[in-house]
């Protein structure tokens, strides 16, 4: 939801009156007073809310939405409605209507006489067709029809001359109709995800767009996509992935205002060193590619902070990516290098690494530096744990570390000084034992300790009072330590796969009623 509006709760109505007074009145009151409250829905992040919850979706939706009057604003998501009652014919004030992940298949016809409806969001519904009644809504500028299995669009979305947005993504499209291009108020255009085989003939004269996602369609005028890119100047992000581009058109580098730079699960072999032209670039998603090199223009990127380079070829990490001052995520993963480049430690903004399934062999001892919050080395099966523990033990301000499946044989005391740590994942890995210092770490709620060879658990892991989540499943445990029995704040305990005694287990469950023990 944009950020000029309130953020709203899916389960509920959230209103406030004309009045300055704030009550809180179910559906139910409003049907019994006899002075039923105009009310709207509060669109400042200013506003004290009054929400009006639905007890009975199926019931108190059907029946009774109708008698809100002068409602201008609705969201009712996840509510399993099938169809719109008859009582919300009423509603013609509305302006906002969400409907999301709901199981409406059709609208009413009536919904077209809604005037001054401007923004519909039917996402993860059960459409089929895109509903008539849409094209008779003359001051519509927002629709969002994803998730649905629509394969048609009409020639009658020309006359839904104010659209500014309209995401039709995830659907069974094989065409888009030239009509689409007299759209000309367009910023927002995503038809991602559907069975295109050609792009919309009259797409270029959408100059103001600055939202375009064409990716994960069978095009097969690639040369097109090109052409067309120059076309739109504006354009803040946009979308190519999965479209079997083995190079990147050259029109591309002249999107000067591009923030946002989709490329994943293409056939990229290589990147033009033009891309550090896209100077306001902010993401970058260039994972699932062929590509066993990076330009050392990346490193002039100096606005990038989020960049996906997982699943491809590359056998060496660009020292000129130490120079992305501003980047605050950076994923790794699954590709082929042995070493990293110390000058990633220059990353002073860096909050996520994501280092998984790699055949890194160490950590570069710079790395005590970074001041990151989240740490993925998991599936690194060649990395060294003796030089690992001492470099990752020092990075104080981790919340989240994961070690899984890299093979370990043990648990270094060291990971005591991590006193910030909220979730240790050490899954599938080779641990026989585990430190007793690992009961310092009093911010841990999540401990994943299955798959390893594990024959006994520390007695003081019950003072572990914060654990919410304890994995123990598929090791050797014969018996639980009676400081298990304290974790009272535990919500789910996994401790499938040992050979433990049934009695123990009923005693857990005695002990624990609260614990989802399986």
């Amino acid at each position: 939801m944009k950020t000029s509006f309130l953020a709203i709760f899916s389960t509920f109505f959230i209103l406030h009156t004309a009045s300055k007074a704030q009550v809180l009145l179910p559906l139910q009151e409003l049907e019994k007073s006899n002075n039923c409250p105009s009310v709207e829905f509060a669109i400042s992040q200013g506003d004290k809310a009054v929400k009006i919850s639905l007890y009975s979706p199926s019931e108190t939706f059907s029946e009774r939405i109708g008698l809100v009057k002068n409602l201008q604003m609705l969201v009712a998501n996840r509510l399993y409605l099938k169809y719109l009652p008859a009582s919300f014919s009423q509603n013609t004030q509305l302006q906002w209507l969400e409907l999301r992940f709901n199981w409406i298949a059709t609208l009413p016809e009536f919904m077209g006489d809604f005037p001054n409806l401007q923004r519909l969001d039917l996402r993860n519904n059960w459409f089929e067709k895109m509903p008539q009644m849409l094209f008779r809504l003359p001051k519509i500028a927002y629709l969002d029809i994803s998730e649905n299995k629509i394969d048609t669009l009409s020639n009658d979305l020309l006359n839904c001359l104010n659209l500014n947005h309209l995401d039709i993504s995830n659907n069974k499209l094989k065409q888009i109709p030239d009509s689409l291009g007299k759209l000309t108020d367009l910023k927002f255009l995503d038809f991602s995800y559907n069975q295109l085989e050609k792009m919309p003939a009259n797409l270029s004269a959408l100059q103001q767009l600055t939202y375009l996602d064409i990716g994960f369609n069978p095009l097969k005028d690639s040369s097109k996509i090109a052409a067309n890119l120059a076309r739109f100047p504006l354009l803040q992000s946009l979308g190519l992935g999965g479209l079997g581009l083995k190079k990147l058109p050259e029109q591309l580098f002249l999107l000067k205002n591009l923030q946002y730079l989709y490329l994943n699960a293409n056939k990229l072999e290589r990147i033009s060193g033009k891309i550090g032209d896209l100077r306001a670039l902010r993401r970058l998603d260039l994972s699932d590619n062929f590509l066993d090199s990076l330009p050392a223009s990346l490193g002039r990127l100096d606005s990038l902070e989020w960049l996906n380079l997982e699943k491809n070829g590359l056998s060496v990490v660009s020292d000129s990516l130490g120079k992305l001052s501003q980047l605050k995520m950076l994923i790794l993963g699954v590709n082929k290098f042995t070493a990293l480049p110390a000058s990633l430690a220059k990353l002073e903004k860096l909050e996520e690494l994501s280092i998984q399934n790699t055949l890194l062999k160490t950590f570069p001892a710079e790395y005590k530096k970074l001041k990151i919050n989240k740490l993925h080395l998991g599936f690194n099966k060649v990395l060294d744990q003796d030089k690992t523990y001492p470099i990752v033990g020092q990075m104080a301000n981790l919340t989240y570390l994961s070690l899984r499946a890299c093979r370990f044989k043990k648990l270094s005391a060291t990971v005591e000084k991590l006193q910030n740590l909220s979730e240790l994942d050490l899954y599938d890995n080779q641990l026989s034992e585990l430190p007793a210092s690992l009961s310092k770490l009093k911010s841990l709620k999540i401990l994943r300790l299955g798959s390893n060879e594990l024959k006994s658990i520390p007695e003081n892991i019950g003072e572990l009072q914060g654990l919410e989540l304890l994995d123990l499943a598929y090791n050797e445990l014969r018996t639980l330590p009676e400081g298990i029995f304290n974790l009272k704040q535990l919500k789910f305990l996994s401790i499938a796969g040992n050979p433990l005694p049934k009695d123990l287990i009923e005693k857990l469950k005695l002990a624990l009623p609260d614990t989802k023990i399986q």
